[in-house]
């Protein structure tokens, strides 16, 4: 019988898992169904796993135990995005029965993957067929057959990923959705990714990922703040792309500006860029780092969080709780100072490709000053981590509010009524969803099948609600597939345009649908959002 009798063992073998899955993210990214640029699960994984790890090196865990304690905080901190937190949810059952154990044997190693399955399958409200938790099934099997033969960790490992492999293979056979576009489960793909990584390391194969980080002399140096107050921008973002379209010139000049940020360094040599830069929108330079190149290495931090723990002399004034309090997860600056005009008390910077993680969203939620806290996530891929917060929290009630994208959230937070209690303006809110009807229009990553449409790469994409419901050679032929198909006597539509369409184009855009709607209102307002080029209501 062969099982790990050392935790610094167990610690190298997750480590590796990590490194490999950096290495093959991207793969995980283009395994997305829909054609949008918002292929993200391989990133969600990969910065949950990686939080997961950096919470363990940070924690030197002595023993199983609490080596187990570890990964499942620094899992659950971590999260972003439905594959993040299912991930997180294996990792806690895993950690479940690692807990109080000398070693970890095949027997163990299957009840893992059992309680793994068994919890997150309870962290998703209508489990569906054909995705992670059906190869998280097939994987928990193979482990138990694999038992019955051998009580070898290393077997059942090995095991586990063949079948894991079988049930990946049925996913399409299951969910129609990637049949059609001809692609596996993106989030089981990548689950197999991590226990291939781990079983590769541990037997031996090395699997240091290799950014080619040393080739760079970075000459970055942070300030060094005298007030909090000082801090005008508040993330201190670095990260790395691999082979980056753009030269130095051109990527410096597009982050060089205030309304970005500040302290930028821009380095651009042997095929790689490194980006330092101190700003309040991490998820918009990442998201145009993103448009150049593959993205990695990313750091993040808080530096007024870092510079209050240095300096823990700094006396807060006191602060009045108020009853009920607000916070969005925007995509773009133009839309985070509506969400402000709005009555939002703290707005997220995220959306199709930065998902903010559990910690971002319950770093939010302390810095709402109230009792009640509703939090609008304005993505299908965000509510899973926002309603992971619920149990973090023991000062304050959470009210996670499902909207699904932006004009949903503005919807909704309308609705509010001050008046009434905080399960009577859920109901309120979710029922507002009903009353606006929404479209967006992007671009395509790649040629595919999607709802029965045919489509090639860069066509214009109209999606209505979460469905692509066209593809189209021109911005203005998808605005007017989305107004064909969605226009019902309609009284007013409302335009936010993003980062790559002038104020002159929405204005234009504006006029035309005006002189052929005659009795209908449209409000155009500046969303600075990238990737979609609009986000479009009627109500």
């Amino acid at each position: 019988m062969k099982a790990i009798t050392d935790v610094g063992e167990i610690k190298k073998i997750f480590k590796g898992a990590l490194a490999y899955l950096e290495n093959k993210k991207e793969e995980i990214n283009n395994l997305n169904v829909f054609p949008v640029p918002d292929g993200d699960t391989g990133t969600n994984m990969y910065l949950t796993m990686h939080s997961a790890i950096k919470t363990i090196e940070d924690s030197e865990p002595k023993n199983f135990t609490e080596f187990a304690e570890a990964l499942s905080k620094g899992a659950l901190l971590g999260a972003r995005g439905n594959s993040g937190v299912i991930l997180s949810q294996i990792f806690r059952g895993i950690a479940v029965g690692m807990h109080g154990k000398g070693s970890v044997d095949g027997n163990i190693l299957s009840k893992c993957f059992s309680l793994g399955t068994e919890i997150a399958y309870k962290a998703v409200k209508k489990p569906v067929k054909g995705t992670i938790l059906t190869v998280m099934d097939g994987i928990s099997e193979g482990a138990a057959e694999a038992l019955k033969k051998q009580d070898d960790i290393y077997y059942v490992l090995e095991q586990s990923i063949i079948a894991g492999q079988i049930a990946l293979d049925e996913t399409p056979n299951l969910l129609p959705v990637l049949k059609e576009a001809g692609v596996v489960d993106a989030g089981g793909y990548g689950l197999l990714i991590i226990l291939e990584g781990m079983y590769k390391t541990a037997i031996g194969k090395s699997l240091v990922f290799d950014t080619k980080e040393m080739v760079i002399d970075s000459p970055i140096v942070d300030k060094s703040y005298q007030d909090i107050n000082d801090i005008k921008y508040t993330y201190c973002t670095e990260f790395i792309i691999l082979d980056p379209k753009v030269d130095n010139e051109t990527l410096r000049n597009k982050l060089d500006s205030p309304e970005t940020g500040d302290s930028l360094v821009t380095i651009v040599a042997d095929g790689i860029a490194k980006v330092h830069i101190h700003t309040n929108i991490p998820g918009t330079v990442l998201d145009y780092a993103l448009s150049i190149g593959s993205v990695t290495n990313i750091k993040i931090e808080n530096m007024k969080e870092q510079f209050l723990a240095k300096n823990k002399k700094v006396k807060k004034k006191p602060v009045k709780f108020k009853e009920y309090g607000f916070v969005m997860v925007v995509p773009g600056v133009g839309l985070a100072e509506i969400a402000k005009s709005m009555g939002v008390d703290a707005v997220l910077d995220g959306g199709q490709t930065m998902n903010p993680s559990t910690h971002d969203i319950q770093q939010a939620i302390d810095a709402v000053p109230a009792k009640v806290v509703y939090v609008f996530p304005n993505n299908k891929n965000i509510i899973l981590s926002a309603e992971q917060t619920i149990a973090l929290n023991n000062d304050k009630k959470i009210v996670v509010v499902p909207s699904i994208n932006i004009q949903q959230g503005f919807t909704s937070i309308l609705a509010f009524n001050e008046e009434k209690n905080s399960r009577e303006n859920l109901l309120l809110m979710k029922d507002a969803f009903a009353t606006v009807d929404t479209g967006a229009i992007t671009y395509a990553v790649r040629d595919t099948k999607n709802n029965g449409l045919k489509i090639k790469k860069d066509q214009m994409l109209t999606m209505r609600g979460n469905s692509i419901i066209a593809a189209k050679n021109t911005i203005d032929e998808a605005v007017d597939e989305y107004l064909k198909q969605a226009y019902d006597n309609h009284e007013i539509m409302t335009i936010y345009y993003g980062d790559k369409i002038s104020k002159d184009e929405a204005d234009k855009l504006k006029d035309r649908i005006e002189s052929k709607y005659k009795d209908m209102d449209v409000l155009v307002y500046e969303g600075k959002q990238p990737v979609y080029f609009y986000f479009l209501s009627l109500e």
